[in-house]
């Protein structure tokens, strides 16, 4: 595959409760957006000629604090009204608990925002 162009299927996801959201676009055409329970099913459901572009935050922080990790809070700046469409990323804490209550005391220290489930 030699870029965009040249992929029959482009295809852009981001989480939600129910799993993974995409928008496809196959041959040219625009599908409307599809709901899968498991990221595998849905680039099962692209093919062998696809590009996926997935909207996930590349790593974790040790701890969150107000407004997020500096990227967060920058671009939120440049967004006026539209600040809400960014979230923040939740600390690695809070995503490895195995619930709420199941947070120790430095857990609950570092993981100032929980994440929510999907």
């Amino acid at each position: 595959m030699t870029g965009a162009s040249a992929a029959r299927v482009l295809a852009g996801a981001d989480g939600c409760r129910k799993g993974w959201v995409a928008v496809i676009r196959r041959n040219g055409q625009d599908e409307g957006p599809v709901v899968f329970a498991r990221f595998s099913e849905m680039v099962a459901a692209l093919g062998d000629d696809f590009i996926l572009a997935v909207d996930m935050p590349m790593g974790l922080p040790d701890r969150a604090g107000s407004g997020g990790r500096g990227p967060e809070r920058l671009v939120r700046t440049k967004l006026r009204h539209r600040q809400s469409a960014v979230f923040s990323v939740p600390s690695r804490a809070a995503v490895e608990a195995e619930s709420p209550e199941g947070l120790s005391w430095e857990e609950a220290l570092t993981a100032h925002r929980r994440a929510s489930r999907v």
